[in-house]
């Protein structure tokens, strides 16, 4: 990214969420030391744009905007192909019972998505 460019208005951050908690609004202020990726992910991108120095030209400061898939990404590739697929259904499971939440194995996810359980060797 380039970040001095004056024309520069957004970062977008997307990353799996390594099958931690969930985040949810109670966690707010995100914090580095938080249970949930997500917290983790928001509080480095608040730490790195504090450390930015201002650029003259820019009209509005840079918006930074994180995702963080649940359970992880494949999940969030395989949504639309099943109604299990969406982050509703995988909280639902969460909140019921965590070991009802093994289909959702990384594993098995990533033979759903790609066909393989080990993508890109």
């Amino acid at each position: 990214m380039h970040y001095r460019h004056p024309d520069t208005r957004a970062l977008i951050v997307v990353a799996d969420s390594d099958l931690t908690e969930p985040h949810t609004p109670e966690h707010e202020p995100a914090t580095a030391t938080g249970g949930c990726r997500w917290c983790r992910l928001r509080a480095a991108a608040d730490e790195a744009l504090a450390r930015l120095k201002p650029i003259p030209a820019r009209r509005t400061p840079l918006t930074v905007v994180v995702g963080a898939a649940e359970p992880c990404i494949e999940h969030w590739l395989l949504c639309g192909t099943g109604a299990q697929y969406t982050e509703a259904h995988w909280r639902r499971m969460l909140s019921e019972d965590r070991s009802r939440a093994s289909p959702y194995a990384r594993a098995k996810l990533k033979e759903l998505k790609y066909r393989t359980d080990k993508p890109g060797r």
